[in-house]
């Protein structure tokens, strides 16, 4: 029997998650309690601010008033290094800002979460009459080859895009159930696999990849896990995946509110313990911006060629696949 082209294998590959993706049924959803969210958010908002709303200075209502911020930077002498817009010079409010400047004060912090809660969108996941959140799943739609669900501004998002609090509003019909299937740190073996990286391998296949990067770093104990240390865990699995993803060490810092020595010991770790995926990684991105190599190609057929609209991450991203 003669053996399939690799590019006729990909082809129905894509051809079958195609399929897949045009027979979802769309998650099914508590059509009453969306109702009360939706009718009772400003209050919802207002409940979850508490008292720390009036402790600062910076909103008309439920309105952030960056005439009042300007000033409450002011006061505190920091509006000379708080990060500003180029065109008009405004002071930023998006995350990058919050975190680049989370060491400048404790009450940065308590602002910044106060301002995420009061300004939070209008909760709004696309709803039909028969209580089904429908929406493009956008397959295979961005440069890196995975899904870009919808959007619609009328419409509303997709219940999977939306804070995971939110979850709780898929509800089957009676006598159904439903199951939620999800990779675990599937990114991970991948980049363990490919690069044939053993120490990653070993932190993989131990069912707790951080936990285990936090072991064989010396941080915490053979018997450590997520319940009995549960802060050691999410540092390293923030720096495993900041890591992963191209992020620099100030960056983690200031992302992962930790002093910068504690960033820099952390990603020394990392380098320390998995230098075989550091260095495969580096090769694939060199050669990228080498002139032999005009592309980047994944395993199933995704290709990335150069003179693409795309980010150093985009392509840290997209090699794994």
């Amino acid at each position: 029997m003669p053996v399939m082209p690799i590019l006729l294998l990909v082809a129905l590959f894509h051809g079958a998650y195609m399929k897949c993706d045009a027979n979802y049924r769309y998650a099914p959803l508590d059509t009453e309690s969306l109702r009360l969210i939706r009718e009772n958010w400003d209050h919802i908002r207002l409940k979850l601010a508490g008292d720390a709303l009036p402790q600062y200075d910076v909103f008309t209502g439920l309105h952030f008033d960056h005439s009042k911020f300007a000033s409450w930077l002011q006061k505190r002498g920091l509006d000379k290094v708080w990060p500003r817009t180029e065109k008009s010079g405004a002071y930023r409010t998006a995350k990058e800002a919050w975190e680049s400047m989370a060491t400048a004060g404790h009450d940065i912090e308590e602002l910044h979460q106060l301002h995420d809660t009061v300004t939070m969108p209008r909760f709004n996941p696309a709803c039909d009459l028969d209580g089904r959140n429908r929406l493009l799943l956008g397959a295979m739609s961005t440069i890196t080859s995975r899904n870009a669900p919808g959007n619609d501004k009328e419409r509303g998002s997709y219940i999977f895009a939306c804070p995971k609090w939110t979850r709780f509003l898929i509800r089957p019909p009676k006598d159904w159930g439903l199951f939620h299937l999800d990779w675990s740190a599937q990114e991970y073996g991948i980049s363990a696999i490919l690069s044939g990286d053993r120490n990653m391998l070993q932190s993989y296949e131990s069912g707790d990849p951080y936990m285990s990067f936090a072991i064989l770093a010396g941080a915490a104990p053979a018997t450590a896990s997520k319940s009995t240390h549960p802060i050691i865990r999410r540092l390293y699995k923030t720096a495993s995946l900041a890591i992963s993803y191209g992020q620099e060490v100030h960056a983690f810092a200031a992302r992962a509110k930790v002093p910068l020595r504690t960033a820099e010991r952390v990603f020394a770790d990392y380098q320390r313990l998995y230098p075989r995926f550091l260095s495969w990684r580096s090769r694939i991105v060199d050669n990228f911006y080498a002139d032999e190599h005009p592309h980047l190609t994944t395993k199933l057929g995704w290709t990335l060629h150069k003179g693409c609209s795309h980010r150093g991450r985009s392509l840290e991203n997209s090699f794994e696949f």
